[in-house]
Order: structure tokens, then C-alpha cells, then sequence
């Protein structure tokens, strides 16, 4: 209920109203491409799920989104829900009369509807079983996120799940029984055969059972069938064929061809179809779909779409959506909240921020704070200025509004204190903007430049640092215009030898200036000034 009161409150955001227009009939795939024009919205679906071809009658005349879609999905059973800055389709035909399914296919998709509690239904088994009568329980319903790729036509789509991972899992009432106990997997103590589902089970080596609704332990490996309510404990390794409502806790790693809801802790790895909970590993965790929780391990995390985060110690990879990552080395994801990386963040959309040494990413919708920051559509821009200190002035800058690397190099066209070459200097800093009325932003930028005044490249404490407070007056313009004071700090070590120059001379004037003399014969000069600096970054 909280989910679709947050799309339709998100939807009404976007309903402007169409002019009158006559309801003409038209194929779905075209009404949706209208409705994108006319509503600003962008749809995700497939159309190997989405009915596209059938024919629809839509009128738009003073009607917000969310009432044509509700129209759209009366006449089609085409639903939708918000992900992300998107609106995602999927198809929902209404679930009729109980029909015979074959156990040992799997559903495809199993449609988002509230399921009637304890309905019987006929279930084809494998050939060497009976057919038998079971239920089809009321289980939670969980969600798998698929996104369109418009590169590549490889299509993502979001859709529900049953927390069923496969399809109908059969269960006969008589293959119950409180316990059992095996050497290995085909030789249980007692003849029981593998089918049946055990409360208690305990495994001198190895076991093999049906099911689990208890706790099972194994001094090597525990092994089920079809699904797991409980806990599995093995010195080795645990694997289930079916989901696992509880815990997993394994020397080695865990394996399930389900959905494990609970907690999964491993030396070495957690591999699973989809997860609802804490997945902890030495080693990596892996899962093909959805995860809902946390993931943490020693090494990686790898999953499809994670909505929850990743914790790692070296690396994070989400192939769609997830809401935080964080690792030592590298975080990649398709979409992702907020990212946090000791060296290299990787995204296509960040709705939040990220923070790491290197951030790529297409979009960021708040900022990325870093050494060096590639953003596609972000704020991108090379500028040219004059200032008092190196009067011509060359720079790059790279990030968002928000925060900005730059990269500059400049020179004051004289030649140096050894008449060898002229005075120049390369610097790095920061800037942000703060956006001041609709037609008037301040721009703060801090720089540090290390000047070069004797040689060409000369490692001496030659530090000059600004602070540049900039006044725009030219918003949402390719070319921008920007003037404004600067505080110049010039901290140097720099000498002649024959003690004739002590400091930097690049200081038009000084409004103070000291010396500190240390244990060398070379004094530590200090100078401060006010200036200005004006240019044009396009």
C-alpha cells in the first residue's frame, strides 16, 4: 500500500493535462510512445510480455497520467509501478480456474496477484512418482528488477515474483517424519528414502533428504531436494534445490537454486538465485536476481539488481539496481544510491552520491566527490581567465554543479629568476556552485598551484593557494561569464644563492608578508594579497 501511494503521489507530479484530443484507435506500442511525448514520462517494459500490438482507444482530454494508465491497463491488463525516474509495464492477466502444471517445469513468471489461501490444485509430477493432490500456499510475493538497455536492445524488465523460486513445490503429507540420521547420502540409518522431510536430521558425514522444517546438521555436507524452514549447519557445505526460510551456516560455501530468506553465513561463498536478508562470506556472494538485504564479504559481491547493499573488501557489482555499495577497491553498478570506494566507483546513474579516489558515472543526481570525476552529463567545461598572479590562465573542469574537479595550468608570460624560461605553474582544486536567485549563483573554487620560478620543473616549496569566490550572471548559457575576488596565500622556500632573492616574486603586492627561519639557511617566505580573476568556461 505505502509503494502504490508513493507512484500515484510521483505520477500526479507529472499529469499535466492534455488539450483536447479526439480518442482514436491506435496500437499500444504507439499510445505509450504518445504519452511519453505528451507527459514527459519514460516507459521500460518488453515486448515479449506487453501486449504492443493489440489496439487500445485512449483519450487524454483532461485526464492526468495516472488516469490514462489505469484506462490503458483496463483494456489491456498492462500494469505499472515508479523505479527510479522511469515507469516500468508488465502484464497481469487475471488468475482463473486451478489448472494441471508439470512440477518438473519451471514458471516462466508467476503474476503479481493475491493467491486464494490452501486452493487445491492438480500437479503433474516426474514419471516416476504419482500424480498427487497439494495446495497452492498464500506466499510472500518478491520482486526482480529488469531494465531496457537502448545500446545494445538487451531489455531488463521489472517483474514479481512468487517467493516460489522455480514453480509449484510438491509436497506429500506422508513423506513427513521428525528425524533421520545418515553416514552418506544414500545410506540413511533406518532405510527412510530421500523424499522425505525431516524436523530433525543429523549427518555423520553426509545427507541427502527431501525437505527440511527444523535443523539439520551435517559433519561434512547437508543436502536437500525441494525446500528448507530452519537451519542448516555443515562443516563443508550446504546445498538446497529449493528456498530457505531461516539460516545457512557452512565452513565452505552455501548453494541454493531458491531464495534463501533469512541469513547465509560462509568461509568462502554464498551462491544463490535470489535473497531476502544478510548474506556474510570470506570469500564472494553471488546472486543471479534479486537481493533484498545486505551483502558482505571478504572479497566481492556480485548480484543483478540489489535492493538493499553491498559491503566488500575489494569489489561490488551489481548488473542493475542498487541502493549503497561500498568496497577497498572498485563499486559497479547499473544504477545505484550511493556509492563508496577506495579507489574506483562505476555507475550509469547515481540518484545519490558518490565518493571514491576515480567516479564514473553517466548522471549523478547529487554529487561525486573525488580526486577525478567523470561524469557524462554533468558539468563538463574548459575555461580561460586572467588573473593577478599568472596572468593567463588555462583550465579544465570536471564533475557536477555540486562539486567540481579542476585542472589548470597558467603563467604570468615573464621570464624566471634564472632567465632560462618563463614563469609558470600547475595546479588542482575543487569548486562548487550555490545557486543565489534564478538569474545569480556564487561560485567558490579552491586552488593550489605549485609555481615554477627558477626552472622549468624545479622541486622547491613553491606553494601558491587561492580561494576565488566567482559572481555568474549568464545561467543555463553554453558560454559562461564569471569575475570575482581571489585570496592568494604564496608559501616559498625559493632562493638565489647568492641570498639576493628569498621567496616567491610573483606577488604583486603584499598586504602581509614574514619569514621563518628554520634549521636550514633558506627561510620559509609568506605572502598574502587580495586579487581578482575573470574568463569564460564554455
Amino acid at each position: 500500500m505505502k509503494r502504490g501511494c508513493i507512484i500515484v503521489a510521483w505520477l500526479l507530479s507529472l499529469g499535466s493535462i492534455l488539450e483536447a484530443q479526439p480518442a482514436d484507435q491506435q496500437t499500444v506500442e504507439s499510445a505509450l510512445s504518445d504519452i511519453e511525448d505528451h507527459y514527459q514520462v519514460r516507459f521500460s517494459y518488453s515486448k515479449d510480455i506487453v501486449p504492443h500490438d493489440d489496439l487500445v482507444v485512449l483519450g487524454y482530454e483532461k485526464k492526468s497520467l495516472v488516469e490514462v494508465l489505469e484506462d490503458l491497463g483496463s483494456q489491456t491488463g498492462i500494469v505499472y509501478r515508479q523505479r527510479g525516474t522511469r515507469v516500468v509495464l508488465n502484464y497481469n492477466p487475471a488468475l482463473k480456474n486451478p489448472k494441471v502444471l508439470a512440477a518438473s517445469k519451471s514458471i516462466p513468471m508467476v503474476q503479481t496477484v493475491e493467491r486464494i489461501e490452501q486452493t487445491p490444485v492438480l500437479v503433474l509430477v516426474d514419471s516416476h512418482d504419482d500424480m498427487v493432490e497439494t495446495t497452492r500456499e498464500k506466499r510472500e510475493v518478491q520482486s526482480g528488477v529488469v531494465t531496457i538497455n537502448d545500446r545494445n536492445t538487451k531489455q531488463e524488465i521489472e517483474f514479481e515474483r512468487n517467493y516460489e523460486a522455480k514453480g509449484l513445490r510438491v509436497e506429500k503429507q506422508e513423506e513427513r517424519q521428525w528425524a533421520q540420521v545418515s553416514v552418506l547420502p544414500l545410506q540413511p540409518l533406518g532405510g527412510r528414502k530421500s523424499q522425505k522431510i525431516n524436523h530433525f536430521s543429523f549427518n555423520l558425514l553426509a545427507g541427502y533428504t527431501g525437505g527440511l522444517e527444523g535443523i539439520e546438521i551435517g559433519a561434512f555436507a547437508n543436502g536437500i531436494k525441494r525446500d528448507v524452514k530452519g537451519m542448516q549447519l555443515a562443516g563443508f557445505v550446504n546445498y538446497v534445490g529449493g528456498n530457505v526460510e531461516g539460516g545457512q551456516v557452512a565452513g565452505f560455501g552455501n548453494f541454493n537454486k531458491g531464495i534463501i530468506r533469512g541469513i547465509q553465513v560462509a568461509g568462502m561463498t554464498n551462491i544463490n538465485e535470489q535473497a531476502d536478508g544478510v548474506l556474510i562470506a570470506g570469500g564472494f556472494n553471488l546472486n543471479r536476481r534479486i537481493s533484498r538485504g545486505y551483502q558482505l564479504a571478504g572479497f566481492f559481491n556480485a548480484g543483478r539488481n540489489i535492493a538493499g547493499g553491498q559491503v566488500a573488501g575489494f569489489l561490488n557489482v551489481s548488473m542493475g539496481n542498487a541502493y549503497f555499495q561500498a568496497s577497498g577497491f572498485c563499486n559497479v553498478a547499473e544504477n545505484i544510491d550511493v556509492q563508496l570506494s577506495g579507489l574506483v566507483n562505476v555507475a550509469k546513474e547515481v540518484r545519490g552520491f558518490q565518493i571514491g579516489l576515480i567516479n564514473v558515472a553517466d548522471t549523478v543526481g547529487e554529487f561525486s566527490f573525488g580526486l577525478l570525476n567523470l561524469i557524462k552529463r554533468g558539468y563538463n567545461k574548459i575555461e580561460f581567465s586572467v588573473g593577478d598572479a599568472l596572468y593567463g590562465n588555462v583550465a579544465v573542469k570536471l564533475g557536477t554543479r555540486k562539486f567540481y574537479n579542476i585542472f589548470q595550468v597558467g603563467t604570468n608570460f615573464q621570464r624566471n629568476l634564472l632567465r632560462n624560461g618563463y614563469t609558470w605553474g600547475y595546479g588542482y582544486g575543487f569548486g562548487f556552485f550555490q545557486k543565489i536567485s534564478r538569474e545569480f549563483k556564487l561560485n567558490p573554487e579552491v586552488l593550489v598551484s605549485n609555481v615554477q620560478e627558477k626552472k622549468v620543473i624545479k622541486p622547491d616549496l613553491n606553494l601558491l593557494s587561492q580561494l576565488k569566490l566567482f559572481f555568474h550572471f549568464t545561467e543555463g548559457s553554453r558560454v559562461e561569464v564569471f569575475a570575482g575576488p581571489t585570496a592568494n596565500f604564496m608559501i616559498s622556500k625559493l632562493s638565489l644563492n647568492d641570498g639576493s632573492i628569498s621567496g616567491s616574486q610573483i606577488a604583486p603586492y603584499t598586504l602581509f608578508e614574514n619569514n621563518y627561519f628554520g634549521t636550514s639557511n633558506n627561510p620559509i617566505s609568506t605572502k598574502f594579497w587580495i586579487g581578482f580573476n575573470a574568463g569564460v568556461r564554455i
